[in-house]
């Protein structure tokens, strides 16, 4: 027998009878949920995101590792694409590609003239519409904010996007600036005979590709590269008093 004032269908069981059936189909729901995927799973998902994301967002990412920053600031292009076979010792051999001092490529990076962390454009997305006179190698924000993990027992390596930067020694690098004003540039004579060198190597690149210096990347073809090392030359070669 009911307590007066209550009704099965109704009144005041109702709530309750609705709060039952509730937890009853969660409690079913929860129990046909697959088990929970593996890491290597969500590690997967989770790369694919990252994929997508930067896919999407591409032409801010190209900023982010790859602008210059600021045009006057930095070492001219062209210098820097040779200081590998100036001074070695101080910066590596140029198939090193700057490793010395813990630069390294990613898969979007390899054929560019410089790796991941420099930057020669103001504009690396549609080009600079001012082109300056010289193009100056900055880092970029990819310098400080892309990381590299080992992510098997293989060695295998893998680049994050955002992480810090545990690598790069900027310290090492501004140092190598300069020793090689020390070792190149200490002297009158070393001023000569280092213009002698770089005018002379400047031929040398030229002759085997007209887009050594900046591999046709950013706008800078054959012509406007041709022009700027022009200028190179003439700013190297030694002036008669």
């Amino acid at each position: 027998m009911q307590p007066a004032g209550w009704n099965f269908h109704g009144g005041m069981m109702a709530p309750l009878i609705r709060a039952l059936a509730a937890l009853l189909v969660a409690r079913v729901a929860v129990a046909a949920e697959p088990p929970p995927a593996t890491w290597s799973r969500q590690r997967k998902d989770r790369d694919a995101q990252v994929e997508r994301h930067l896919k999407v967002a591409a032409a801010g990412y190209r900023w982010f590792a790859s602008a210059a920053h600021g045009r006057e600031a930095g070492v001219p292009q062209v210098l820097l694409r040779l200081l590998p076979e100036l001074v070695p010792d101080i910066w590596g051999p140029p198939e090193e590609r700057l490793a010395t001092f813990c630069f390294f490529d990613t898969p979007d990076t390899v054929r560019r003239p410089l790796p991941l962390g420099l930057g020669w454009a103001q504009d690396p997305v549609a080009g600079d519409k001012e082109r300056p006179n010289v193009h100056r190698v900055t880092l970029t924000c990819a310098a400080c904010h892309v990381g590299r993990v080992r992510v098997s027992p293989k060695g295998d390596i893998r680049a994050l996007v955002g992480a810090p930067n545990t690598e790069i020694d900027v310290r090492k690098y501004r140092q190598a600036l300069h020793l090689t004003q020390e070792r190149l540039l200490s002297s009158d004579d070393l001023v000569k005979a280092t213009a002698d060198r770089i005018v002379a190597l400047i031929k040398e690149k030229q002759a085997k590709s007209d887009t050594f210096f900046f591999g046709g990347y950013y706008g800078i073809g054959p012509e406007a590269e041709g022009a700027e090392v022009q200028r190179s030359s003439k700013n190297a070669a030694p002036r008669t008093p």
